[in-house]
């Protein structure tokens, strides 16, 4: 359930509307407790995302800008920023129910879906390109987006393209992993595996087959372990590296091939791993999610702005932030909203900072004529004069993750700490774990008390504090707990998801994710 009154979410639903026909605002101006304040900024920003597209309508990639993009736009090609707009364009409709760019996304996802429907065009442009469009399906299936009439159910789509990553599992060199582009065909890195991780306990979460359940969270643990083991996630650290290389002759050994550490890949573990903590899948995950958050908390935020770090000077390098890895610090706040949701003892800690964060967003998208165009450095109030696609994208999603945070009790964010630690001090790190992990023993054992059949549902018990749900419905069909849209009345509004009849066999999944599978030719 999202965090408002129906009759107040429908009147801002009018006023995003209203908004979307009418001159343009002035200035981001935000008031973080108001619920309408947030939804008119990443109505906002929404649009200024799409300020200069070449059109809406659903025929090309409407982040395609002027002539330069007349080349071919059909089902062979896929890209990545589109697959991450409409992640976001999902997540901005559920939080706000407006549905102004539904048509361009159920239009856009049909028809890049393929033959095969697993969003794996016959002009192959890489594995994490297809990956960024599973995750776009998987949202949809979560959230009950709206679909076309002669489509696969969004599930199905989402379960397609977790069986072709699987095939391209490759154990040729660094012993597994999946390789995200033919570009980089000796390197793996954590986006690529990082979205398959996520998208299998995805997967595992909105299964209630107990059978089908157990090859998506064997996949997971496979992709996660995979990466302990090369280094690509250090336990000891609690960090996750960019990428790994082969480093002997027979390329049976990988290691670190770059420090640079990015948000979005910290983002997609973290909330796979609170999947996976939420299905009761081991004391594993109980000390993997606190410490993983921790780390996060420390390293992506300056007092509670989150900032990227990326390949910066102070990891020993001088690059800086390229446009096309610009959604990425977004793409973590959606992470840590998930995470708070699927685990409630987390929001206290979370939820502050992502508020701080969305009130120094909303300073930073100051810029253009219009005064709300969005910069990247939202540790600063002035506009940088640096606007990006990715800029936008992340700004929508720092605002619709503050709107899907469960409700808990208001807390003072002037004084900019978690219960009185300010975060990035070593006692401060300690305490915090400690206090996330006690708090994730009480609810698990809260949850092994119950005895009920409903220890295996995918679903919170109390519905409320998830944003999203899939449960079991009574005929063995999916039925989404989530109550948007509302009905006209104001009250809520159950949507029926039921799988596909042409559902992927279970065994297909159990063959793909073996771990003595045969990497294909030209897999890559």
């Amino acid at each position: 359930m999202v965090p408002w009154k129906m009759s107040c979410r429908w009147s801002m639903v009018l006023a995003i509307w209203v908004l979307a026909v009418t001159t343009t605002v002035s200035a981001l101006e935000l008031d973080i407790h108001d619920y309408g304040s947030v939804a008119i900024a990443a109505a906002t920003t929404v649009r200024n995302m799409f300020s200069n597209s070449t059109s809406l309508d659903g025929s090309i990639n409407p982040m395609n800008v002027g002539d330069e993009w007349k080349e071919i736009d059909d089902e062979r090609t896929l890209s990545s920023d589109e697959g991450e707009a409409y992640i976001t364009l999902i997540r901005y409709w559920n939080a706000t129910g407006d549905v102004l760019y539904n048509d361009l996304i159920t239009k856009r996802m049909d028809s890049k879906r393929g033959v095969e429907n697993d969003y794996r065009p016959r002009k192959s442009n890489g594995t994490c390109r297809q990956a960024v469009w599973g995750l776009a399906a998987m949202t949809a299936a979560e959230t009950n987006f709206p679909q076309g009439k002669s489509m696969p159910s969004w599930l199905f789509l989402a379960k397609r393209v977790f069986s072709t990553l699987s095939y391209m599992y490759d154990k040729s060199f660094c012993d597994g992993g999946i390789v995200c582009s033919s570009e980089a065909p000796n390197e793996k890195d954590a986006l690529a595996n990082g979205m398959f991780f996520q998208l299998a306990a995805r997967l595992a979460y909105a299964t209630t087959d107990d059978y089908e359940r157990k090859i998506y969270t064997g996949a997971a643990v496979m992709a996660w372990e995979w990466g302990v083991k090369t280094q690509m996630l250090d336990e000891n650290k609690w960090s996750v590296a960019m990428s790994v290389k082969n480093t002997t002759e027979g390329g049976s050994t990988c290691a670190p091939s770059t420090r640079s550490e990015w948000s979005y890949m910290y983002g997609l573990y973290l909330s796979g791993a609170a999947y996976l903590l939420k299905l009761n899948e081991g004391l594993s995950w109980e000390e993997r999610v606190p410490n993983l958050l921790y780390s996060v908390l420390n390293k992506f935020f300056i007092d509670d702005v989150m900032r990227e770090l990326g390949p910066r000077g102070d990891l020993g390098t001088n690059e800086t932030i390229v446009p096309e890895m610009q959604s990425q610090i977004g793409m973590l706040a959606s992470s840590l909203a998930t995470v708070a949701n699927l685990i409630p003892e987390t929001a206290e800690y979370i939820a502050p900072s992502l508020r701080i964060t969305a009130t120094a967003a909303a300073k930073q998208c100051s810029g253009s004529e219009n005064g709300t165009v969005c910069g990247s450095e939202w540790t600063s109030p002035i506009y940088d004069q640096n606007p990006s696609l990715g800029n936008s994208m992340s700004a929508v999603n720092v605002f619709t993750s503050v709107l899907t945070l469960p409700e808990a009790p208001k807390k003072t964010l002037a004084n900019k700490a978690i219960v009185g630690i300010a975060v990035g001090s070593g006692g401060g790190v300690v305490l915090i774990a400690a206090a996330i992990f006690l708090a994730v023993r009480r609810h698990k054992k809260n949850r092994e008390k119950t005895g009920s059949d409903t220890e295996y549902s995918p679903c919170h018990f109390d519905p409320s504090q998830d944003t999203s749900c899939i449960t079991p419905h009574s005929n063995g069909a999916l039925e989404s707990t989530s109550e948007l849209p509302t009905s006209k009345e104001g009250g809520a509004q159950t949507l029926r998801h039921e799988l596909d009849g042409n559902d992927i066999p279970v065994e297909q999944h159990e063959d793909a994710i073996s771990r003595e599978i045969t990497p294909r030719p030209g897999n890559r």
